[in-house]
């Protein structure tokens, strides 16, 4: 997932955003929640045409700076064996603020077809697909 970090607060003080989760609801189904394993960057292999995602350094906190935008890409993993199946999904992806509770969240919807999962399963897992996100909102922080 690349997700977009922005801090447009008044305070000039970075801030660290940790506990990264990701939660991924299937419609009409119970959640998946995913780990945070790895920061991660996509290359364009030019001898192969396509391009690849390489792992980029492990799983740290995000560090935002005022009115900076930080497009980080992160990668999760299924605690649990899991597949995904032609449908639409909702899900959410929230951090902590560091040294506080208060969490920052971003709800999110989108939609896999059939050409996608097709797609995976003749890689072998070794291709990905963009998915594009229907409708995005920012969370902002709260004591929850």
């Amino acid at each position: 997932m690349q997700a977009i970090f922005l801090n447009v607060g008044r305070s000039t003080r970075a801030e660290v955003v940790e506990d990264i989760r990701l939660t991924i609801i299937p419609d009409g189904m119970a959640p998946r929640f995913l780990e945070y394993v790895e920061k991660s960057k996509t290359v364009w292999d030019a001898s192969r045409r396509e391009v690849h995602v390489e792992y980029a350094d492990e799983a740290s906190p995000v560090i935002v700076s005022q009115n900076t935008v930080r497009a980080e890409m992160l990668t999760f993993k299924t605690v649990e064996p899991s597949s995904f199946t032609p449908g639409n999904y909702s899900g959410i992806l929230s951090g902590r603020l560091f040294g506080s509770r208060f969490i920052v969240s971003a709800p999110f919807t989108f939609s896999i077809s059939e050409s996608h999962v097709a797609a995976w399963r003749e890689s072998g897992g070794h291709r990905f697909s963009m998915i594009p996100i229907i409708r995005a909102e920012h969370g902002r922080a709260n004591s929850r």
